[in-house]
Protein backbone atom coordinates (compact mmCIF):
# COMPACT_ATOMS: atom_id res chain seq x y z
CA UNK A 1 0.00 0.00 0.00
CA UNK A 2 1.40 3.38 -1.07
CA UNK A 3 0.79 5.63 1.96
CA UNK A 4 2.30 8.68 0.20
CA UNK A 5 -0.22 8.32 -2.61
CA UNK A 6 -3.09 7.94 -0.13
CA UNK A 7 -1.90 10.97 1.87
CA UNK A 8 -1.62 13.03 -1.32
CA UNK A 9 -5.11 11.96 -2.38
CA UNK A 10 -6.56 12.92 1.02
CA UNK A 11 -4.79 16.29 0.89
CA UNK A 12 -6.20 16.99 -2.58
CA UNK A 13 -9.69 16.07 -1.37
CA UNK A 14 -9.35 18.34 1.67
CA UNK A 15 -8.01 21.20 -0.46
CA UNK A 16 -10.88 20.95 -2.96
CA UNK A 17 -13.54 20.86 -0.25
CA UNK A 18 -11.90 23.73 1.66
CA UNK A 19 -11.66 25.95 -1.43
CA UNK A 20 -15.29 25.28 -2.31
CA UNK A 21 -16.35 25.96 1.28
CA UNK A 22 -14.49 29.29 1.25
CA UNK A 23 -15.85 30.14 -2.20
CA UNK A 24 -19.51 29.30 -1.59
CA UNK A 25 -20.06 30.70 1.89
CA UNK A 26 -17.89 33.82 1.84
CA UNK A 27 -17.34 34.41 5.57
CA UNK A 28 -14.43 36.38 7.04
CA UNK A 29 -11.08 35.39 8.46
CA UNK A 30 -9.28 38.31 10.12
CA UNK A 31 -11.44 40.73 8.17
CA UNK A 32 -10.71 39.13 4.78
CA UNK A 33 -13.56 37.53 2.84
CA UNK A 34 -12.86 33.84 2.22
CA UNK A 35 -13.85 34.22 -1.44
CA UNK A 36 -10.81 36.47 -1.87
CA UNK A 37 -8.67 33.91 -0.04
CA UNK A 38 -10.05 31.10 -2.22
CA UNK A 39 -9.37 33.11 -5.37
CA UNK A 40 -5.79 33.80 -4.30
CA UNK A 41 -5.12 30.14 -3.46
CA UNK A 42 -6.63 28.95 -6.74
CA UNK A 43 -4.47 31.37 -8.75
CA UNK A 44 -1.31 30.37 -6.84
CA UNK A 45 -1.94 26.64 -7.35
CA UNK A 46 -2.77 27.26 -10.98
CA UNK A 47 0.55 29.06 -11.52
CA UNK A 48 2.53 26.41 -9.62
CA UNK A 49 1.00 23.67 -11.79
CA UNK A 50 1.75 25.66 -14.93
CA UNK A 51 -1.93 25.90 -15.89
CA UNK A 52 -2.32 29.68 -16.01
CA UNK A 53 -1.93 30.03 -19.78
CA UNK A 54 -4.13 26.96 -20.33
CA UNK A 55 -6.86 28.54 -18.22
CA UNK A 56 -6.64 31.82 -20.11
CA UNK A 57 -7.04 29.91 -23.38
CA UNK A 58 -10.18 28.27 -21.98
CA UNK A 59 -11.84 31.68 -21.90
CA UNK A 60 -11.27 31.92 -25.66
CA UNK A 61 -13.07 28.65 -26.41
CA UNK A 62 -16.72 27.78 -26.66
CA UNK A 63 -18.77 27.70 -24.49
CA UNK A 64 -16.63 29.44 -21.85
CA UNK A 65 -16.01 32.34 -24.21
CA UNK A 66 -19.73 32.97 -24.49
CA UNK A 67 -20.21 32.71 -20.73
CA UNK A 68 -17.27 35.00 -19.97
CA UNK A 69 -18.21 37.64 -22.53
CA UNK A 70 -21.93 37.33 -21.80
CA UNK A 71 -21.50 37.89 -18.07
CA UNK A 72 -19.14 40.78 -18.68
CA UNK A 73 -21.61 42.33 -21.14
CA UNK A 74 -24.45 41.88 -18.65
CA UNK A 75 -22.44 43.79 -16.03
CA UNK A 76 -21.73 46.55 -18.54
CA UNK A 77 -25.43 46.85 -19.49
CA UNK A 78 -26.33 47.35 -15.84
CA UNK A 79 -23.73 50.10 -15.53
CA UNK A 80 -25.00 51.77 -18.72
CA UNK A 81 -28.60 51.70 -17.45
CA UNK A 82 -27.49 53.51 -14.31
CA UNK A 83 -25.78 56.33 -16.17
CA UNK A 84 -28.50 56.65 -18.83
CA UNK A 85 -30.84 57.54 -15.97
CA UNK A 86 -28.24 60.02 -14.69
CA UNK A 87 -27.81 58.20 -11.37
CA UNK A 88 -24.71 57.14 -9.47
CA UNK A 89 -26.20 54.05 -7.80
CA UNK A 90 -23.77 51.28 -8.77
CA UNK A 91 -24.83 48.78 -6.10
CA UNK A 92 -26.45 46.48 -8.67
CA UNK A 93 -23.38 46.63 -10.90
CA UNK A 94 -21.17 45.75 -7.95
CA UNK A 95 -23.33 42.71 -7.14
CA UNK A 96 -23.29 41.38 -10.72
CA UNK A 97 -19.60 42.20 -11.17
CA UNK A 98 -18.98 40.07 -8.07
CA UNK A 99 -20.67 37.19 -9.92
CA UNK A 100 -18.39 37.90 -12.89
CA UNK A 101 -15.28 37.63 -10.70
CA UNK A 102 -16.61 34.47 -9.02
CA UNK A 103 -17.09 32.97 -12.47
CA UNK A 104 -13.40 33.56 -13.24
CA UNK A 105 -12.35 31.93 -9.94
CA UNK A 106 -14.68 28.98 -10.61
CA UNK A 107 -13.13 28.43 -14.05
CA UNK A 108 -9.59 28.53 -12.64
CA UNK A 109 -10.60 26.06 -9.92
CA UNK A 110 -12.33 23.83 -12.48
CA UNK A 111 -9.28 23.65 -14.75
CA UNK A 112 -7.14 22.54 -11.80
CA UNK A 113 -9.34 19.51 -11.15
CA UNK A 114 -8.45 16.11 -12.54
CA UNK A 115 -10.78 14.54 -15.11
CA UNK A 116 -12.31 12.23 -12.50
CA UNK A 117 -12.85 15.10 -10.07
CA UNK A 118 -14.56 17.18 -12.77
CA UNK A 119 -17.31 14.56 -13.11
CA UNK A 120 -17.77 14.54 -9.32
CA UNK A 121 -17.96 18.31 -8.75
CA UNK A 122 -21.59 18.11 -7.59
CA UNK A 123 -20.61 15.56 -4.95
CA UNK A 124 -17.94 17.95 -3.69
CA UNK A 125 -20.56 20.67 -3.36
CA UNK A 126 -22.88 18.29 -1.52
CA UNK A 127 -20.09 17.41 0.93
CA UNK A 128 -19.44 21.12 1.46
CA UNK A 129 -23.09 21.71 2.37
CA UNK A 130 -23.05 18.61 4.56
CA UNK A 131 -20.12 20.11 6.47
CA UNK A 132 -22.02 23.38 6.82
CA UNK A 133 -25.07 21.48 8.09
CA UNK A 134 -22.98 19.81 10.80
CA UNK A 135 -21.61 23.22 11.81
CA UNK A 136 -25.16 24.64 12.06
CA UNK A 137 -26.37 21.72 14.20
CA UNK A 138 -23.34 21.93 16.50
CA UNK A 139 -23.88 25.68 16.88
CA UNK A 140 -27.50 24.98 17.81
CA UNK A 141 -26.52 22.36 20.41
CA UNK A 142 -23.45 24.11 21.86
CA UNK A 143 -23.47 27.84 22.83
CA UNK A 144 -19.65 27.85 23.08
CA UNK A 145 -19.31 26.48 19.56
CA UNK A 146 -21.81 29.09 18.36
CA UNK A 147 -19.64 31.83 19.89
CA UNK A 148 -16.67 30.39 18.00
CA UNK A 149 -18.62 30.48 14.72
CA UNK A 150 -19.62 34.09 15.36
CA UNK A 151 -15.94 35.09 15.32
CA UNK A 152 -16.03 34.57 11.55
CA UNK A 153 -19.36 36.25 10.86
CA UNK A 154 -19.87 39.86 9.83
CA UNK A 155 -21.31 42.22 12.45
CA UNK A 156 -24.35 43.16 10.38
CA UNK A 157 -25.19 39.47 10.03
CA UNK A 158 -24.90 38.96 13.79
CA UNK A 159 -27.10 41.98 14.51
CA UNK A 160 -29.85 40.69 12.21
CA UNK A 161 -29.57 37.17 13.65
CA UNK A 162 -29.89 38.56 17.18
CA UNK A 163 -33.23 40.16 16.21
CA UNK A 164 -34.49 36.67 15.40
CA UNK A 165 -33.18 35.35 18.71
CA UNK A 166 -35.20 38.00 20.53
CA UNK A 167 -38.25 36.40 18.96
CA UNK A 168 -36.99 32.97 20.11
CA UNK A 169 -36.14 31.93 16.54
CA UNK A 170 -32.76 30.29 16.01
CA UNK A 171 -30.99 31.95 13.04
CA UNK A 172 -27.46 32.95 12.14
CA UNK A 173 -25.82 29.65 13.14
CA UNK A 174 -23.94 29.02 9.91
CA UNK A 175 -20.27 29.64 9.17
CA UNK A 176 -21.25 31.90 6.30
CA UNK A 177 -21.27 35.52 5.21
CA UNK A 178 -24.93 35.21 4.24
CA UNK A 179 -27.27 33.70 6.82
CA UNK A 180 -30.67 34.24 5.28
CA UNK A 181 -32.26 34.19 1.80
CA UNK A 182 -29.19 33.34 -0.29
CA UNK A 183 -27.99 30.62 2.06
CA UNK A 184 -31.41 29.02 2.45
CA UNK A 185 -32.05 29.20 -1.30
CA UNK A 186 -28.76 27.42 -2.00
CA UNK A 187 -29.63 24.74 0.56
CA UNK A 188 -32.81 24.10 -1.43
CA UNK A 189 -30.83 23.82 -4.66
CA UNK A 190 -28.44 21.34 -3.06
CA UNK A 191 -31.42 19.21 -1.96
CA UNK A 192 -32.38 18.90 -5.62
CA UNK A 193 -28.83 17.81 -6.54
CA UNK A 194 -28.75 15.34 -3.63
CA UNK A 195 -31.94 13.67 -4.87
CA UNK A 196 -30.42 13.55 -8.36
CA UNK A 197 -27.44 11.61 -6.97
CA UNK A 198 -29.79 9.37 -4.98
CA UNK A 199 -31.87 8.44 -8.02
CA UNK A 200 -28.74 7.69 -10.05
CA UNK A 201 -27.13 5.47 -7.41
CA UNK A 202 -29.95 4.39 -5.05
CA UNK A 203 -27.37 4.76 -2.25
CA UNK A 204 -28.96 5.46 1.14
CA UNK A 205 -26.15 7.86 2.08
CA UNK A 206 -27.78 10.49 -0.15
CA UNK A 207 -31.02 10.22 1.82
CA UNK A 208 -29.03 10.67 5.04
CA UNK A 209 -27.45 13.79 3.57
CA UNK A 210 -30.88 15.00 2.42
CA UNK A 211 -32.19 14.64 5.96
CA UNK A 212 -29.10 16.45 7.29
CA UNK A 213 -29.57 19.37 4.90
CA UNK A 214 -33.30 19.55 5.61
CA UNK A 215 -32.79 19.55 9.37
CA UNK A 216 -30.09 22.24 9.33
CA UNK A 217 -32.10 24.38 6.89
CA UNK A 218 -34.73 24.86 9.62
CA UNK A 219 -32.22 27.19 11.29
CA UNK A 220 -31.42 29.02 8.04
CA UNK A 221 -34.76 29.95 6.48
CA UNK A 222 -38.02 28.77 5.00
CA UNK A 223 -36.91 29.32 1.41
CA UNK A 224 -34.92 26.09 1.34
CA UNK A 225 -38.06 24.04 1.87
CA UNK A 226 -39.21 25.18 -1.56
CA UNK A 227 -36.15 23.35 -2.87
CA UNK A 228 -37.13 20.29 -0.82
CA UNK A 229 -40.51 20.32 -2.56
CA UNK A 230 -38.83 20.59 -5.96
CA UNK A 231 -36.46 17.75 -5.07
CA UNK A 232 -39.40 15.41 -4.42
CA UNK A 233 -41.04 16.62 -7.64
CA UNK A 234 -37.82 15.72 -9.46
CA UNK A 235 -37.86 12.30 -7.78
CA UNK A 236 -41.39 11.56 -9.00
CA UNK A 237 -40.73 12.85 -12.54
CA UNK A 238 -37.32 11.21 -13.00
CA UNK A 239 -37.34 8.99 -16.12
CA UNK A 240 -36.74 5.23 -15.87
CA UNK A 241 -36.36 5.22 -12.08
CA UNK A 242 -36.60 1.89 -10.18
CA UNK A 243 -40.27 1.20 -9.29
CA UNK A 244 -39.45 0.65 -5.63
CA UNK A 245 -37.39 3.77 -5.04
CA UNK A 246 -40.24 6.06 -3.88
CA UNK A 247 -41.57 3.49 -1.42
CA UNK A 248 -38.05 2.89 -0.11
CA UNK A 249 -37.52 6.62 0.25
CA UNK A 250 -40.71 7.23 2.23
CA UNK A 251 -40.01 4.23 4.50
CA UNK A 252 -36.49 5.42 5.20
CA UNK A 253 -37.63 8.96 6.01
CA UNK A 254 -40.18 7.56 8.46
CA UNK A 255 -37.55 5.40 10.19
CA UNK A 256 -35.11 8.32 10.50
CA UNK A 257 -37.75 10.61 11.99
CA UNK A 258 -38.92 7.91 14.41
CA UNK A 259 -35.34 7.24 15.56
CA UNK A 260 -34.70 10.94 16.03
CA UNK A 261 -37.76 11.29 18.27
CA UNK A 262 -36.57 8.39 20.46
CA UNK A 263 -32.93 9.46 20.70
CA UNK A 264 -33.28 13.25 21.14
CA UNK A 265 -36.47 14.02 23.12
CA UNK A 266 -35.08 17.24 24.68
CA UNK A 267 -33.93 18.63 21.35
CA UNK A 268 -37.26 17.67 19.86
CA UNK A 269 -39.04 19.78 22.48
CA UNK A 270 -37.10 22.89 21.44
CA UNK A 271 -37.77 22.12 17.80
CA UNK A 272 -41.46 21.65 18.50
CA UNK A 273 -41.85 24.84 20.57
CA UNK A 274 -39.58 27.23 18.65
CA UNK A 275 -38.08 26.02 15.38
CA UNK A 276 -41.02 24.17 13.77
CA UNK A 277 -43.53 27.03 14.23
CA UNK A 278 -41.12 29.35 12.38
CA UNK A 279 -39.86 26.94 9.71
CA UNK A 280 -43.33 25.59 8.91
CA UNK A 281 -45.33 28.74 9.60
CA UNK A 282 -47.32 28.21 6.41
CA UNK A 283 -48.57 24.84 7.66
CA UNK A 284 -49.21 26.05 11.22
CA UNK A 285 -51.26 28.99 9.92
CA UNK A 286 -53.23 26.67 7.67
CA UNK A 287 -54.11 24.40 10.62
CA UNK A 288 -55.02 27.33 12.88
CA UNK A 289 -56.55 29.83 10.48
CA UNK A 290 -57.34 27.81 7.35
CA UNK A 291 -54.99 29.69 5.01
CA UNK A 292 -51.43 29.20 3.79
CA UNK A 293 -49.60 32.32 4.88
CA UNK A 294 -46.54 33.51 6.76
CA UNK A 295 -45.01 36.81 7.74
CA UNK A 296 -42.73 36.55 4.70
CA UNK A 297 -45.45 35.70 2.18
CA UNK A 298 -47.80 38.34 3.60
CA UNK A 299 -45.10 40.98 3.29
CA UNK A 300 -44.28 39.79 -0.23
CA UNK A 301 -47.87 40.21 -1.41
CA UNK A 302 -48.03 43.59 0.32
CA UNK A 303 -44.94 44.74 -1.59
CA UNK A 304 -46.52 43.69 -4.89
CA UNK A 305 -49.73 45.55 -4.04
CA UNK A 306 -47.92 48.66 -2.80
CA UNK A 307 -45.54 48.92 -5.75
CA UNK A 308 -46.31 51.84 -8.02
CA UNK A 309 -45.51 50.82 -11.58
CA UNK A 310 -45.69 53.74 -14.01
CA UNK A 311 -45.62 53.07 -17.77
CA UNK A 312 -42.13 54.57 -18.16
CA UNK A 313 -40.87 52.56 -15.20
CA UNK A 314 -42.26 49.33 -16.66
CA UNK A 315 -40.68 50.13 -20.02
CA UNK A 316 -37.18 51.37 -19.10
CA UNK A 317 -37.03 51.31 -15.29
CA UNK A 318 -35.75 54.03 -12.97
CA UNK A 319 -32.07 53.03 -12.92
CA UNK A 320 -32.12 52.72 -9.12
CA UNK A 321 -31.36 49.67 -6.98
CA UNK A 322 -31.05 51.21 -3.51
CA UNK A 323 -32.55 54.18 -1.75
CA UNK A 324 -30.31 56.94 -0.32
CA UNK A 325 -30.49 55.33 3.15
CA UNK A 326 -29.17 52.03 1.76
CA UNK A 327 -32.50 50.16 1.83
CA UNK A 328 -34.02 48.49 -1.22
CA UNK A 329 -35.47 50.84 -3.82
CA UNK A 330 -39.28 51.08 -3.44
CA UNK A 331 -38.84 48.98 -0.26
CA UNK A 332 -39.16 45.67 -2.11
CA UNK A 333 -36.81 42.70 -2.12
CA UNK A 334 -38.61 40.79 -4.88
CA UNK A 335 -36.19 40.01 -7.70
CA UNK A 336 -38.77 40.62 -10.44
CA UNK A 337 -39.83 44.01 -9.11
CA UNK A 338 -36.29 45.16 -8.36
CA UNK A 339 -35.18 44.39 -11.91
CA UNK A 340 -38.22 46.08 -13.44
CA UNK A 341 -37.68 49.12 -11.24
CA UNK A 342 -34.05 49.13 -12.30
CA UNK A 343 -34.10 48.48 -16.05
CA UNK A 344 -37.69 47.80 -17.12
CA UNK A 345 -39.52 44.74 -18.41
CA UNK A 346 -37.15 44.12 -21.33
CA UNK A 347 -34.19 44.03 -18.97
CA UNK A 348 -36.04 41.47 -16.84
CA UNK A 349 -36.80 39.31 -19.90
CA UNK A 350 -33.16 39.54 -21.01
CA UNK A 351 -32.01 38.42 -17.54
CA UNK A 352 -34.30 35.38 -17.58
CA UNK A 353 -33.32 34.47 -21.16
CA UNK A 354 -29.61 34.75 -20.33
CA UNK A 355 -30.06 32.46 -17.33
CA UNK A 356 -32.05 29.95 -19.42
CA UNK A 357 -29.31 29.89 -22.05
CA UNK A 358 -26.78 29.15 -19.31
CA UNK A 359 -28.72 26.13 -18.08
CA UNK A 360 -29.90 24.66 -21.37
CA UNK A 361 -27.29 25.43 -24.02
CA UNK A 362 -23.89 25.91 -22.43
CA UNK A 363 -23.20 22.18 -22.34
CA UNK A 364 -22.76 22.14 -26.10
CA UNK A 365 -19.92 23.57 -28.15
CA UNK A 366 -22.48 24.53 -30.75
CA UNK A 367 -25.33 26.60 -29.43
CA UNK A 368 -27.42 25.57 -32.42
CA UNK A 369 -28.04 22.28 -30.65
CA UNK A 370 -31.59 22.33 -29.31
CA UNK A 371 -32.37 21.74 -25.66
CA UNK A 372 -34.46 18.70 -26.57
CA UNK A 373 -31.31 16.90 -27.71
CA UNK A 374 -30.15 16.73 -24.09
CA UNK A 375 -30.71 13.39 -22.39
CA UNK A 376 -34.01 13.23 -20.50
CA UNK A 377 -32.46 13.21 -17.02
CA UNK A 378 -30.24 16.27 -17.69
CA UNK A 379 -33.10 18.11 -19.36
CA UNK A 380 -35.39 17.43 -16.41
CA UNK A 381 -32.78 18.47 -13.85
CA UNK A 382 -31.98 21.68 -15.72
CA UNK A 383 -35.69 22.44 -16.03
CA UNK A 384 -36.28 21.87 -12.30
CA UNK A 385 -33.32 24.12 -11.41
CA UNK A 386 -34.58 26.78 -13.83
CA UNK A 387 -38.16 26.79 -12.49
CA UNK A 388 -36.89 26.68 -8.90
CA UNK A 389 -34.75 29.77 -9.59
CA UNK A 390 -37.71 31.58 -11.17
CA UNK A 391 -39.85 30.82 -8.11
CA UNK A 392 -37.13 32.08 -5.77
CA UNK A 393 -36.90 35.28 -7.82
CA UNK A 394 -40.34 36.24 -6.50
CA UNK A 395 -38.83 36.38 -3.00
CA UNK A 396 -35.38 37.82 -3.61
CA UNK A 397 -32.65 38.59 -6.12
CA UNK A 398 -31.62 35.19 -7.48
CA UNK A 399 -30.79 35.31 -11.21
CA UNK A 400 -27.22 36.50 -11.83
CA UNK A 401 -27.04 38.06 -8.39
CA UNK A 402 -27.12 35.46 -5.55
CA UNK A 403 -23.49 34.23 -5.16
CA UNK A 404 -24.34 30.87 -3.58
CA UNK A 405 -26.87 30.00 -6.28
CA UNK A 406 -24.71 31.16 -9.18
CA UNK A 407 -21.59 29.29 -7.99
CA UNK A 408 -23.57 26.04 -7.79
CA UNK A 409 -25.15 26.66 -11.21
CA UNK A 410 -21.76 27.47 -12.76
CA UNK A 411 -20.24 24.20 -11.56
CA UNK A 412 -23.35 22.29 -12.59
CA UNK A 413 -22.99 23.69 -16.12
CA UNK A 414 -19.25 22.96 -16.13
CA UNK A 415 -20.09 19.34 -15.33
CA UNK A 416 -22.51 19.29 -18.28
CA UNK A 417 -19.74 20.67 -20.47
CA UNK A 418 -17.40 17.93 -19.26
CA UNK A 419 -20.04 15.26 -19.84
CA UNK A 420 -20.85 16.57 -23.29
CA UNK A 421 -17.15 16.71 -24.23
CA UNK A 422 -16.64 13.15 -23.02
CA UNK A 423 -19.57 11.88 -25.06
CA UNK A 424 -18.30 13.66 -28.18
CA UNK A 425 -14.79 12.25 -27.69
CA UNK A 426 -16.24 8.76 -27.33
CA UNK A 427 -18.13 9.17 -30.61
CA UNK A 428 -14.99 10.40 -32.37
CA UNK A 429 -12.93 7.48 -31.03
CA UNK A 430 -15.57 4.93 -32.03
CA UNK A 431 -15.80 6.38 -35.53
CA UNK A 432 -12.01 6.36 -35.84
CA UNK A 433 -11.89 2.74 -34.72
CA UNK A 434 -14.39 1.78 -37.39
Amino acid sequence: MNFNKIAKGLFVQFYNILILFFLVFGFQISGINTRIIAGGLVLIICCLKGQFSETINIFLRKPFRWLFLGTGLYSLIILIITYLHFHSDIAYFQGVFRIFMLLIICVFFWIGLSESKKSEIEKYLIYVYSAQSIIIILAFLSPSFFQFVQMFQYENVQDLANKYLVRSVYRGLALSGDQFFGLSASFGLMMILVVNNYVNSANLKWLIILFLLTFSNMFVGRTGFVGLGFSFLFLFLYPNKPPWIITKTLLYIFLVLFSFVLLFPSVLQVLQDVVFPYAFQLYYNYVQYGSFSSSSTDRLFEMYEESNFGFITILIGDGLFLQPNGSYYKSTDSGYMRQIFYGGIFFLVYTIAFYAKLLFKISYSSFMVKVFQMDKASRLLSMVIFIYSLVLHFKGMTLWYCPEIMIIVFFYCFRLIHKSSGEKNSIVHSQTAK
